[in-house]
């Protein structure tokens, strides 16, 4: 078992376990952690001395691709705050009392142990829920792109930031045909890898192949590229009237061009840029929520 012991006056943090903790330097990150899907967002849960019930505790942070991992621990059944050896050549003052043959020091700690989130167990990676982190009214909002767990059985959670550039669609499975699932997976997965940390161009290109996919099944031709498949699908569905969605697919098609060196010669267009990557990303998304298959 993991345990983690919180000082909330000095804001010094200890691993390890309460008979034999050691004080992480420099301390790690916590913050208060919520799950939740939609707009819904529960108040934080507080016990005692406004322990947060859940917290979340960051291990590594890139910058980059603005992802963020760490582990979430829950506050244990016990006495808040709850007493525990520890090891702490930082605090020669702490009191000291007999263990074992030696002595050790004593502090009382807001005590959290590792949270086994057993209701994220059968979740598809596609439904992973989102996560607000912090005290109102400073919190941030971040997605839940992975699970894993680590030597000890720990779930150790990948976040990237909702406000990074675009987010990319939550597939709706139930909502999307069976013969497409599989492709629309793969692509919005291919989006998902370039976001935040290939070029602007090659999350454009992504984009537009998900799009390609998405307008080819409506038109009954998936082996067409996206200009063809938008006539397609506004032949077969509008009676060939724009609308919002062939909009979208036309503008994510206009970026594509833009990134061809020929193209920005001949036409004296500018190479793509980040801000261009996101109107394609959400572009890609609108279409998406328009045909029922994401939100």
């Amino acid at each position: 078992m993991e345990y983690l012991g919180f000082d909330r006056y000095i804001g010094a943090v200890y691993e390890g376990d309460v008979n034999d903790g050691h004080r992480v330097i420099p301390p790690p990150l916590l913050a208060p952690i919520r799950f939740f899907h939609g707009k819904e967002l529960s108040p934080i849960s507080t016990v005692g001395n406004e322990l947060a019930t859940e917290i979340f505790r960051e291990d590594d942070f890139d910058a980059v691709t603005k992802v963020r991992r760490g582990r979430v621990f829950k506050l244990r059944s016990c006495a808040q705050p709850h007493e525990w050896h520890v090891s702490d050549p930082y605090r020669p003052h702490l009191p000291r009392t007999q263990w074992g043959a030696g002595t050790t020091q004593c502090v009382s700690l807001g005590t959290y142990e590792r949270h086994c989130l057993q209701g994220l167990a059968d979740i598809s990676a596609l439904a992973m829920p989102a996560v607000a982190l912090g005290w109102e009214p400073h919190i941030t909002f971040w997605k839940v792109i992975s699970i894993e767990c680590n030597l000890v059985g720990t779930p150790v959670l990948s976040l990237r930031a909702r406000h990074s550039l675009g987010d990319t669609p939550e597939i709706l499975e139930e909502n999307v045909p069976p013969k497409l699932l599989k492709a629309l997976v793969e692509v919005i997965e291919k989006v998902e890898a370039s976001t935040n940390r290939l070029a602007a161009v090659d999350v454009i290109d992504r984009c537009r192949s998900a799009l390609s996919v998405a307008f080819g099944f409506k038109a009954g031709d998936m082996s067409k590229d996206l200009s063809q498949s938008i006539d397609g699908y506004l032949q077969k569905e509008n009676a060939g009237r724009e609308n919002l969605c062939s909009w979208c697919g036309r503008i994510v098609a206009r970026l594509h061009s833009r990134g061809k060196p020929n193209e920005q010669v001949g036409k004296g267009l500018r190479p793509p840029t980040e801000s261009d990557a996101d109107l394609a990303l959400n572009c890609l998304k609108t279409v998406l929520i328009e045909f029922g298959w994401a939100r």
